[in-house]
């Protein structure tokens, strides 16, 4: 069952889903017949990662999962924060901050997606300098590590934090060490590509570095996830080319698919709008629906201080 799980997950982190999934799936299988409680946990955990399956059988899923690990008697703080940071996701940031309290403090999950989670939630509602204390402990704890999981979500999200925030100095000392980390280690700039290339990229647009389209179109994997984040690619390419329209139309695409999905609306358009206007370039109608969809996501969310600043790019039109 575990090798199973390990081959499956191997190449569904390839970007081999439809091989990897029902190896995953026949792993699950074989653990639960033979009453391996945390091997079935473990294919549970890495079914739920990733961005193929219908949103509500994800639910499902997550469902099935914690009512096995319960049945069990087991804790499982990783089901737990996968619900979490789903909700999060959603734009339910209420439900997000209750369910993380159950998660233990001091577990990996814990430190790792809960304190990314709140630190999300406070950067949208509250901005980057109330944000900021949060942020910096994960990235200056996440430079002494060596695995890219536990590398590479703290210093994307500070490249994006301090693009938003228009802090140029900082900027460009966290934007330098994820460089220098996915130069070096291919893991990192594909685990990047896979997660919160977001915020690499609008801190990219920020310091008006397109190297980064480069670095990271390289390891877009060939499914699902690397389709969308190859539409963020193309909006970040028209940005640097300052056609307007282009970017608007690709973050259009961008977003629709990731609402599709239920995995939220991050701010990425937000530095693209403002580097554009604060160029000289005239935001054009194709931005329209761009903004309809993150009002109605950031509205969902009560993320006051995004909001703000999406009044202020409309207003600046």
């Amino acid at each position: 069952a575990n090798a199973l799980i390990t081959k499956g997950t191997a190449k569904r982190n390839l970007g081999l889903a439809g091989e990897g999934t029902p190896l995953l799936r026949q792993g699950l299988e074989l653990a639960r017949d033979g009453g391996l409680a945390d091997v079935a946990l473990r294919a549970y955990n890495n079914l739920l990662i990733g961005s193929e399956m219908d949103p509500d059988a994800r639910e499902r899923l997550m469902d099935e999962g914690t009512a096995y690990a319960e049945r069990h008697g087991i804790e499982q703080p990783m089901l737990v924060a996968g619900r979490a940071f789903a909700a999060f996701l959603r734009g339910d940031w209420d439900e997000a901050l209750v369910v993380g309290e159950r998660v233990p403090e001091g577990s990996f999950w814990h430190d790792g997606m809960i304190a990314t989670t709140r630190s999300m939630i406070t950067l949208g509602r509250q901005g980057p300098a109330a944000a900021m204390p949060s942020l910096r402990r994960s990235a200056d704890q996440a430079m002494q590590a060596t695995e890219a999981q536990r590398v590479v979500g703290a210093l994307a999200q500070m490249m994006g934090a301090t693009a938003l925030a228009e802090d140029r100095a900082e900027c460009e000392v966290w934007v330098r060490a994820l460089r220098e980390r996915a130069e070096r280690d291919t893991g990192v700039a594909r685990y990047l590509a896979a997660g919160p290339v977001h915020f690499a990229l609008a801190g990219a647009a920020y310091l008006n570095e397109p190297e980064w389209i480069d670095l990271l179109a390289g390891t877009v994997t060939p499914d699902e996830n690397g389709a969308v984040v190859g539409h963020l690619l193309d909006a970040t390419r028209a940005f640097f080319a300052k056609d307007q329209a282009a970017c608007g139309r690709a973050l259009l695409t961008y977003y629709e698919l990731l609402l599709a999905k239920r995995f939220g609306a991050p701010p990425a358009a937000l530095v693209l709008a403002r580097e554009l206007q604060r160029s000289g370039v005239r935001l054009g109608p194709e931005w329209e629906p761009v903004f309809h969809l993150l009002r109605q996501w950031f509205e969902r969310a009560g993320a006051a201080w995004y909001l703000s600043e999406l009044d202020t790019i409309i207003q600046n039109r």
